[in-house]
């Protein structure tokens, strides 16, 4: 029996439209070869400490943090993730997931959520590092009462390129959804963002919002925000907003005339902006390792804005 042909996406797909595609396009897809027991040991070394009272599971409720790495001295590691979870009734889960990706890695990911009733779930995503990145989920809440709350931020810089595609579909009475998407691309990087709401008909007193912004900190970068709604009942409150702007000129003005450096004022704006989404991280610990992560890009903001 002959192998079943790879059919890859393409830029020509409404949905896949800003994705950065070219390197997948080249890549070979070979299994890859069993970690060697350095190469493990290597990882574990390099995993941030672990955090205070994560070793417990409880039935009903899930805190799990994901951590993507790559292999140390291979950043072109092309990763590709899929993770489908089912929330119970009654049950929460929070998902915290943050990427430590090399400069020249690729990375793709599938999630496939479903929420019964009165079930509730959090996700906190950090993007930053690889060369491109593409998230894409999908979402149903299939029980009465569910709750939603999504937030992300991704941080592009030099030519990298992060896109995320996000379809919730609401099917029950009371379903909530909070969508919050923070970007910041600098250099020639690129950032985009799809958010797309279905309501259907039986969902009567849906709730959604989304709040999709993003900020331009580069001559040459860009950015693509994108909230959509699909709605078949009148019994629904849905709210969105898209802003693509640049940084504050008189709240940089404001810092400088405090005697803070340029290169230190300008890391402070870019962290008030996307800190909506980073406070939501579930423990001072992890805030903390993700403030760390991030120093390279954001200079001396992490230090004065948690001090």
């Amino acid at each position: 029996m002959s192998a079943m042909p790879i059919v890859l996406p393409s830029n020509r797909d409404e949905n896949w439209r800003y994705a950065n595609l070219r390197g997948l396009a080249r890549a070979r897809f070979e299994p890859a070869p069993a970690p060697e027991a350095t190469q493990l040991g290597d990882i574990a070394g390099r995993l941030p400490a672990a955090l205070p009272g994560y070793a417990r599971l409880v039935r009903a409720k899930l805190q799990l943090i994901e951590r993507q790495l790559s292999a140390r001295g291979d950043d072109s590691t092309l990763v590709n993730l899929h993770l489908a979870a089912r929330v119970g009734e009654h049950a929460q889960f929070e998902l915290a997931r943050i990427g430590h990706h090399g400069a020249k890695a690729q990375a793709l990911d599938t999630l496939e959520l479903q929420l019964d009733v009165g079930a509730s779930m959090k996700l906190v995503q950090v993007i930053e590092g690889a060369l491109a990145s593409r998230s894409t989920a999908f979402v149903e809440h299939v029980g009465r009462e569910a709750s939603l709350e999504w937030y992300v931020a991704a941080l592009g810089e030099g030519t990298q390129h992060h896109d995320a595609f996000v379809h919730v579909t609401h099917a029950a009475p009371g379903a909530r959804t909070l969508q919050c998407f923070r970007g910041i691309a600098t250099g020639r990087s690129r950032v985009a963002f799809n958010g797309h709401m279905r309501v259907e008909a039986a969902a009567l007193g849906t709730q959604t919002d989304q709040s999709l912004k993003c900020l331009l900190a580069g001559a040459e970068a860009e950015a693509d925000v994108r909230p959509q709604l699909e709605i078949y009942t009148d019994a629904v409150k849905a709210s969105h907003g898209a802003t693509v702007g640049k940084l504050d000129a008189d709240m940089l003005f404001y810092l400088l005339s405090r005697g803070i450096p340029p290169a230190t004022a300008e890391s402070l704006l870019k962290w008030a902006f996307v800190s909506d989404v980073l406070a939501k991280l579930p423990s001072p610990e992890l805030r903390s390792q993700v403030a760390a992560a991030l120093e390279r890009q954001l200079p001396g903001a992490a230090t004065r804005a948690w001090s």
